[in-house]
């Protein structure tokens, strides 16, 4: 009778231990899906410094809060490639008629 408590006290134990780390991968999943789709969002927008902020909380939660500077890197190449796609964006393309 000893035994089966004891048995039934580690399925709880071990049933705990696994329901707390599904949660806590699931919860990690989550807000790094938020963070991406925040960068990616800011990315899209007009404010590079937004846009940097979203970037450095995107890759802090990637990297569990150790950006290297090849994530610095990154964040710089994304704004530089944002503000550049802005600028294509806003000029007006000349139509000329041969007519």
């Amino acid at each position: 009778m000893a035994y089966a408590l004891l048995i039934i006290g580690l399925l709880g134990t071990m049933a705990g231990m696994v329901f707390r780390y599904c949660t806590k991968w699931i919860l990690a999943r989550e807000r790094l899906q938020f963070f991406a789709a925040e960068y990616e969002r800011a990315l899209r927008g007009n404010d590079k410094n937004y846009a940097l902020a979203a970037g450095r909380s995107y890759f802090d939660v990637l990297r569990g809060g150790k950006r290297s500077k090849e994530d610095e890197e990154h964040i710089e190449s994304d704004i530089a490639l944002m503000v550049s796609e802005q600028i294509k964006t806003l000029q007006l393309p000349i139509k000329t008629s041969l007519n």
